[in-house]
C-alpha cells in the first residue's frame, strides 16, 4: 500500500504539471514535482487528491509528507498543506450546518406530531361522546371544510354606520373650487390632527357622523363648502382599517384573545377560533360589549333561513362566550339529514324536521318511535301526526324514522304470451278475463290450453292452480276472481318445443349459431354468416346432420360439398334442416402468415416470420445474429400458447345453475315470494364467492404468472392469456451446441423467445421471516439464502423448499436416510418456502368417543367368536 499511494501522489502532482495521464513515477516525474506550483491547482483537483488518498486508507497528512519526500519545496508544502486544511474545514463547516438544519427540522417534525396528537386526542374524546358522523352544524366554522369560508375582505368599503377607533386611517378629499388631500390616521387620543385646521376629535363616531363633522371644521377654510349652491366639496373615506382585540371563551376548539380587523363580525370571530367543539352550542351564542350582553347567535337559524342578525360587527374588547349545549337530540331513519341536533326549550318535533330537511320519500310518517331517558331506565315513547307541532324533544332523544314496508295492497302479475306484461292494479271486479284485456290480449303464439296461476297466502307460502285458459275465455266454464299477489303465467307453444338451431363453423368471418328457419339454404347461411374467408378457396363445405330415422347405428349423416374459386357452393340450394353443422374448411395448401417473437440478449431482437413448417429456436437466434455478451443462456424459456380450460368444479356448477335460476325468473314483476327466493339465493353467490375467492393460490402458481407476465409485458404483440399460456425451459447452451436435435423445438405462431439478461440476485419469497432478495454468490448454498431472509418462520415447511430457474424449470429439496440434499443455486433463481398446514387436534372428548366405539366393536367381535368356535 505505501509503494501504490507514493505512486499516486507523485503521479498526480505529474497529472497536472503537464502529463495526459497518470503513469508510473520515474525520475523525470521527481523532477517536476520540485517545479510544481500550488497555486495552479484548483479546489477541485486537490479535493479529488485527497479523496482518493482517504478511499485508499491515508489521511491529509500523508499527502503532505510524501510531497515533502519527493522534493516539493517548503514553499509549496505549505501552501498544499494549507489549501488542504481549508478545504477539509468548509467541508465540516457545511455537514455541521447539514447537521443542525436536520436536526431543527426534528424538533419542528416533533412538535408538530405532538401538537397534532393533542389535538386528534381531543377530537377523539369528542367523537367518542358523539359517534354520528354528521353533527348538524359543528363543521360550518371548521378551516376543513372547504366548502364554507368566513374569513374577512377588506376589498369593498366600510358601511355608513361603521364606528371609528384609533389606527383607522383616515382620508379626506377636497375637490371642486378648491382642491386639497388629508390622509391621517386616528391617534391613541381618538384625535386626527389636520394642517390649518388643528385637531378633530373622532374616535366612537360613525363614518357618517365622522363626515358632518370634518365638513363643519374645514367650512373655516374653505368656504366654497357652505351654502346652497357649494362650488366645493367634501369626501371622507377609510384608507386601512385598524385591528382590534377580542376574546373568545367557553366550548370552542382554540379559545383566546384573537386581533382581527374592525370589519370582522361573530362569524369571522368563530372561524378564527374554529368553531364550537361538539360540548358548545350553537344556538345559544351570546356576545357582550362592555359587559352588557349585545347580540345572541343561533347558528341554525342562519344555516335554515338566512337570518344573519345576530351576526353583528365586533369592536375592540368584545366577548364572545360560548357555552354547553342544553338538548341535543339524535334522528335516525328515514330523514333527509340524519344526525345529531340541538334544540331549544320551546322548540317541536317540527322544528326538529325542518332542521332535518323533512322525511325522505320512503318515510313512514303516521308514528314515531321515541326513546327517551329517565331517571333509572329508558322508555319508548310513540308520537304521531297530529302530534309533531306538540312535541317538545328532550336532551338525549332519539328519534327513530321508519320506512314504508316494501309490499303491495293491491298488486297481480302476468307474464309471457301477453302485449304487456307487468304489474296491474288489483279491483274488486277484477278476473281473469278482464286482466288480459288490461294486458292488450293474448299473443298469437299463446298456447291457451293450459295456463298456471300462482297465488300466495298470508302465511307466505304459495299454491299453483292449474287452468284451462281456452275454456275461460270461450266461457265454457267459470272465469277466475284474482287476489292480492296473483301471479298469471301464460306460455308461448314456441316453449314447449326445442329451439332450432344451425351452427356454421370454420372459414367464415361471422361463424357461430343462428336460427334455423323454413326453406333456409346453405347458401343463406353463409350469408348471414358474412361470407367466406380467403382461406376457404378451394375448401369444402363439411355438412353433418342428425338423420330423420333415428337409430342405434346410423347416428349422423354426413355431405361434403366443393367450394370454387369464386367461392361459390357446388350446390348454393341446398336446404338445410334443424341442428345441421356446417364447417367451412381450410384450402390444404392455404397458408396465412406465421411469426415468432425473440425478446432479450440477442443482437437483433424482434418478430420474425417462420419461414418453414420444420424452423427450430437455431435458426431463429440465427436470424437475431445470435446471443451477445450479455446473455444468460442458461435463463432461456419460451412461451406458447396452449388451447386448454380449466374444469369446472361442483361449486361453480352449483353457481352456474344459481345464475341461470335468477335468469329465468323474471325479476322486474316478481312476486314478494319470488324475491324472498331471489334474496336467498343472491346471499349465497355473495357467500360462495368470498368463500372461493383466489387468495390462496399456491406461491408456485403466482411465480408463474408473473413469469409469464413479465415477459408478454416486453413482448410487442398482443398480451397472452395466462390461462391459455405455458412456459417451456429451454436449454440454449444444447440447442446451439447441437441444432436440430430433440431439444432444438420446432416453432409455432405465437411463440415468443425469452433470453434474459444474467441476474446476479436470488429472490426468497414464502413463510421466511424477511422475505428478500439477496445478491447471488457461486459459493453458497440455499441454506444461506435462507438466512439471509432471517430463517424459517414457525409455518414454513422446510422439507418442501423448493427453488425455482429463470428458465422456469424447478428443483426441491430431497432427503435419504436422512441425508439432505439441497437444489443447487444459480443467479436470478427464486427460493419458495411453502406454508405447512395447520393441524386440527384432537379434544378429550373426541378421544373418549373414539375409544369408546373402539372398546364396543372389540366387544362385539369377542362375542361374536366365543359364539361361534
Amino acid at each position: 500500500m505505501h509503494k501504490y499511494f507514493k505512486i499516486f501522489v507523485m503521479s498526480f502532482f505529474t497529472l497536472f504539471i503537464g502529463a495526459c495521464c497518470v503513469a508510473t513515477v520515474t525520475a523525470q516525474s521527481m523532477g517536476k514535482a520540485q517545479s510544481m506550483k500550488v497555486d495552479n491547482l484548483s479546489d477541485e483537483q486537490v479535493l479529488m487528491m485527497m479523496q482518493r488518498a482517504k478511499s485508499m486508507g491515508y489521511s491529509d497528512q500523508n499527502i503532505v509528507q510524501y510531497a515533502k519526500s519527493e522534493g516539493l519545496s517548503s514553499l509549496e508544502i505549505t501552501k498544499l498543506s494549507g489549501r488542504i486544511n481549508k478545504i477539509r474545514n468548509e467541508e465540516n463547516k457545511r455537514k455541521r450546518t447539514f447537521l443542525n438544519r436536520q436536526e431543527e427540522k426534528k424538533k419542528e417534525l416533533q412538535a408538530d406530531e405532538t401538537k397534532q396528537s393533542a389535538v386528534q386526542k381531543n377530537q377523539k374524546i369528542e367523537l367518542d361522546a358523539f359517534p354520528s358522523t354528521q353533527n348538524f352544524g359543528y363543521h360550518v366554522f371548521n378551516k376543513k371544510n372547504r366548502a364554507l369560508s368566513f374569513e374577512t375582505t377588506l376589498n369593498f368599503p366600510p358601511p355608513i354606520g361603521y364606528v371609528l377607533g384609533a389606527g383607522d386611517q383616515i382620508v379626506i378629499d377636497v375637490f371642486g373650487a378648491s382642491e386639497w388631500n388629508y390622509t391621517e390616521s386616528i391617534e391613541t387620543n381618538g384625535q386626527i390632527f389636520l394642517r390649518n385646521v388643528g385637531p378633530i376629535y373622532l374616535n366612537g363616531l360613525t363614518l357618517k357622523e365622522a363626515q358632518e363633522k370634518i365638513k363643519a371644521r374645514l367650512a373655516d377654510v374653505y368656504k366654497e363648502l357652505l351654502g346652497t349652491n357649494p362650488s366645493t366639496f367634501l369626501q371622507v373615506s377609510i384608507g386601512k382599517i385598524r385591528n382590534i382585540s377580542i376574546n373568545i371563551v367557553g366550548e370552542v376548539n382554540v379559545p383566546g384573545t384573537y386581533t382581527i380587523n374592525a370589519l370582522s363580525t361573530v362569524f369571522n370571530a368563530l372561524y378564527a377560533a374554529g368553531g364550537p367543539t361538539f360540548m358548545g352550542t350553537l344556538r345559544d351564542i351570546k356576545v357582550y360589549r362592555q359587559s352588557k350582553q349585545i347580540a345572541t347567535v343561533d347558528i341554525y337559524d342562519f344555516l335554515i333561513n338566512g337570518n344573519t342578525n345576530g351576526n353583528v360587527h365586533l369592536q375592540h374588547n368584545d366577548v364572545i362566550i360560548i357555552g354547553p349545549y342544553a338538548n341535543r337530540i339524535e334522528l335516525q331513519g328515514a330523514v333527509k339529514r340524519p344526525g345529531f341536533y340541538e334544540t331549544l326549550e320551546d322548540e317541536t318535533f317540527e322544528n326538529l324536521l325542518t332542521y332535518a330537511s323533512g322525511f325522505t320519500s320512503s318515510a313512514y310518517e303516521k308514528r314515531i318511535s321515541v326513546i327517551r331517558n329517565n331517571d333509572a331506565s329508558k322508555q319508548v315513547l310513540d308520537i304521531y301526526k297530529e302530534q309533531f307541532n306538540e312535541f317538545n324533544p328532550q336532551d338525549g332523544d332519539v328519534f327513530s324514522i321508519g320506512e314504508i314496508q316494501n309490499r303491495f295492497e293491491n298488486r297481480v302479475i302476468i307474464k309471457g304470451a301477453v302485449f304487456r306484461p307487468g304489474p296491474y292494479a288489483l279491483t274488486d271486479d277484477l278476473n281473469l278475463k278482464i286482466l288480459i284485456g288490461l294486458a292488450d290480449g293474448l299473443t298469437g303464439d299463446a298456447f291457451t290450453g293450459r295456463a298456471l296461476l300462482t297465488r300466495m297466502h298470508p302465511d307466505y307460502s304459495v299454491e299453483t292452480l292449474t287452468l284451462n285458459l281456452e275454456k275461460i275465455l270461450s266461457g265454457e266454464i267459470g272465469d277466475i276472481k284474482m287476489q292480492k299477489e296473483d301471479v298469471l303465467q301464460i306460455n308461448s307453444i314456441y316453449d314447449f318445443e326445442e329451439e332450432q338451431f344451425v351452427r356454421i363453423t370454420g372459414e367464415v368471418n361471422n361463424p357461430g349459431v343462428y336460427r334455423f328457419s323454413n326453406n333456409l339454404s346453405i347458401d343463406d347461411l353463409i350469408f348471414q354468416a358474412k361470407g367466406f374467408k380467403k382461406a376457404a378457396i378451394g375448401g369444402t363445405a363439411f355438412i353433418s346432420r342428425r338423420p330423420l330415422e333415428q337409430s342405434a347405428y346410423f347416428q349422423i349423416e354426413t355431405e361434403q360439398l366443393v367450394i370454387n374459386e369464386n367461392l361459390e357452393i357446388s350446390d348454393n340450394e341446398y336446404l338445410l334442416r334443424p341442428f345441421d353443422h356446417i364447417t367451412i374448411r381450410k384450402n390444404p395448401n392455404y397458408f396465412e402468415e406465421k411469426s415468432i417473437q425473440i425478446l432479450g440478449q440477442v443482437h437483433l431482437p424482434g418478430t420474425y416470420p417462420i419461414e418453414s413448417a420444420d424452423e427450430r429456436i437455431s435458426d431463429i437466434i440465427s436470424k437475431a445474429h445470435g446471443l451477445n455478451e450479455f446473455a444468460y443462456p442458461e435463463g432461456a424459456s419460451l412461451i406458447r400458447k396452449s388451447e386448454f380450460n380449466r374444469s369446472s368444479n361442483d361449486q361453480q356448477e352449483k353457481k352456474s345453475n344459481l345464475l341461470n335460476f335468477l335468469d329465468r325468473m323474471d325479476s322486474p314483476h316478481s312476486s314478494e315470494s319470488d324475491l324472498i327466493v331471489i334474496d336467498k339465493i343472491n346471499e349465497e353467490l355473495s357467500y360462495d364467492q368470498k368463500k372461493y375467492s383466489p387468495k390462496n393460490e399456491s406461491l408456485s402458481a403466482i411465480a408463474q404468472k408473473n413469469r409469464i407476465n413479465e415477459i408478454s409485458n416486453n413482448s410487442s404483440g398482443t398480451d397472452i392469456n395466462l390461462i391459455e399460456a405455458e412456459s417451456i425451459a429451454l436449454d440454449l447452451n444444447k440447442i446451439l451446441s447441437k441444432p436440430g436435435t430433440i431439444d432444438d423445438l420446432v416453432l409455432e405462431d405465437g411463440d415468443i423467445i425469452n433470453i434474459p439478461k444474467k441476474l446476479n440476485t436470488v429472490r426468497v419469497i414464502g413463510k421466511v421471516l424477511y422475505p428478500n432478495t439477496i445478491g447471488f454468490e457461486s459459493s453458497k448454498g440455499l441454506k444461506y439464502y435462507i438466512n439471509e431472509a432471517g430463517g424459517f418462520n414457525n409455518r414454513a415447511k422446510k422439507m418442501h423448499t423448493y427453488v425455482v430457474y429463470v428458465n422456469g424449470n424447478a428443483a426441491r429439496t430431497n432427503s435419504f436416510l436422512g441425508i439432505k440434499s439441497y437444489p443447487k443455486m444459480a443467479p436470478g433463481a427464486k427460493i419458495i418456502v411453502p406454508e405447512r398446514p395447520i393441524k386440527i387436534g384432537v379434544n378429550i372428548g373426541d378421544i373418549i368417543a373414539i375409544s369408546t366405539s373402539l372398546i364396543t366393536s372389540l366387544t362385539l367381535i369377542g362375542v361374536t367368536l366365543l359364539n361361534n368356535p
